[in-house]
C-alpha cells in the first residue's frame, strides 16, 4: 500500500478560489479553525480520495464564508505518520491535513473512521459549478513545534529561538500543560529504567514499609 495517494483524479477541471477563506468555528472544533486556507473547487461527480491513511472528523456547518452560502459538510483527514515516519518527516512545514467541504449533508465517513490512502472520502454532490472544495494545510502547531519543544525539554536545554517559535503557536497555558506532560512522561520513563531489574509482579503490599 502506498503512503500517499492522489486525492483528485488527473485531468479533473479544477477551480481556484480567491481570496483564501478561513475554516469556520464548528462543534467539534477543527484543528485549523480560523486559519485562512487556499481552496480548490471540484466539479460535481468527482470522487475525492484520502491522500494518506488517516482519521476522519465529520462536522456540519450552516455555511463557510467565501466558499458556500448553504449548509455543508466539512471533512478533516488527519494522517497517521506512523505509517511511514520517514516520508512524513521529509515534508517541509509539518504534518499535512486534508480538508474537504461538500455541499449538503453527508454522513459517511463518520467521525473517528479510519480511511486508507486512496480510500473514498466523498464524491462532489450534484449541482452546477464546484460542489466540493479541497484544501491542504500543515499542522505545525500540533506536531512539529510541540515535538521540537519536547525534545528540547528532555535535553535540559531550550534555545531561545525554539522558545520564541513555540510561543508563536501555543498559549502560556498550552505551553505549561505540554511541559508538564513531557516532564511527567520523562519521570515514568526514568522509574521504569531504574526499577527494570525488579521482576514484574514481585511487589507485595507493605514490603517497603
Amino acid at each position: 500500500m502506498s503512503t500517499f495517494s492522489t486525492p483528485i483524479p488527473h485531468g479533473t477541471a479544477l477551480e481556484r478560489l480567491t481570496p483564501s477563506a478561513p475554516l469556520p468555528a464548528t462543534t467539534p472544533p477543527l484543528r485549523l479553525a480560523g486559519d485562512p486556507l487556499m481552496w480548490i473547487g471540484v466539479p460535481a461527480g468527482t470522487a475525492i480520495a484520502a491522500f494518506a491513511t488517516g482519521i476522519v472528523v465529520n462536522v456540519q456547518a450552516p455555511s463557510v464564508a467565501g466558499i458556500t452560502a448553504s449548509a455543508c459538510t466539512i471533512f478533516q483527514l488527519s494522517p497517521l505518520p506512523q505509517a511511514n515516519a520517514a516520508a512524513f518527516n521529509a515534508i517541509p512545514g509539518g504534518l499535512p491535513v486534508q480538508i474537504v467541504i461538500a455541499n449538503g449533508s453527508v454522513s459517511s465517513p463518520a467521525t473517528d473512521e479510519l480511511l486508507l490512502a486512496g480510500g473514498g472520502l466523498v464524491t462532489a454532490p450534484a449541482g452546477s459549478g464546484s460542489t466540493a472544495f479541497v484544501a491542504v494545510a500543515f499542522q505545525d502547531r500540533l506536531c512539529r513545534d510541540a515535538l521540537t519543544w519536547a525534545e528540547a525539554v528532555n535535553s535540559n536545554h531550550v534555545p531561545q529561538e525554539i522558545f520564541e517559535q513555540v510561543k508563536k503557536q501555543l498559549s502560556d497555558e498550552e505551553l505549561i500543560d505540554l511541559t508538564l506532560a513531557v516532564g511527567n512522561l520523562n519521570t515514568w520513563n526514568k522509574l521504569n529504567i531504574a526499577l527494570s531489574p525488579m521482576k514484574p509482579g514481585s511487589y507485595t503490599v507493605g514490603q517497603f514499609g
